[in-house]
């Protein structure tokens, strides 16, 4: 009877049985548009090694125990089993959720800073912009002295073109 209930509920319950990676990662994308698609591998394989965890400690329970399945208590033992189970397996996702939020919230708080850092340059670009027009609408730039560097340079040019002839 042991090997009917093992076989029932560790036969094709692999976390690769119930969702492929392809499928998982495609339903990530789809649902968490800015999930980096390192944070979904890792994610994926976390959920992988709970589900694995979790068929291990059935398999162990009812390895160590296989003559509490025939007995008219082992749906009492099963449930209180299943109970625990189904606590530590909420810790631990819990667990897991957390640390790849506090990983995704990381990865998030990277590309605040860069488009930050991006941001204030932009804006230091802009300013210096300002600055210039400003300086060019109001007269703050020396033009007389700007004229006369041009005019100095022009005649500059033209004595070289002469003294090549």
């Amino acid at each position: 009877m042991s090997d009917i209930v093992k076989e029932f509920l560790l036969s094709k319950s692999s976390f690769e049985d119930i969702i492929s990676r392809n499928k998982f990662t495609g339903l990530a994308k789809k649902n968490c548009r800015g999930l980096n698609p390192s944070v979904i591998n890792l994610l994926y394989e976390s959920l992988q090694d709970q589900k694995n965890k979790d068929l291990q400690a059935i398999k162990t329970s009812l390895d160590k125990n296989p003559g509490t399945i025939d007995t008219p208590s082992s749906v009492d033992i099963l449930r209180d089993s299943d109970m625990d189970i189904n606590k530590t397996i909420s810790i631990s996702a819990l667990e897991n959720v957390v640390d790849h939020l506090r990983s995704v919230e990381e990865g998030f708080d990277q590309e605040i800073d860069q488009l930050q850092k991006q941001c204030d340059y932009q804006l230091a670009e802009i300013e210096n912009i300002v600055d210039q027009l400003s300086d060019l609408k109001y007269g703050n730039i020396d033009f007389l002295d700007s004229i006369d560097e041009v005019v100095e340079s022009l005649k500059s040019v033209e004595t070289k073109i002469m003294d090549c002839q």
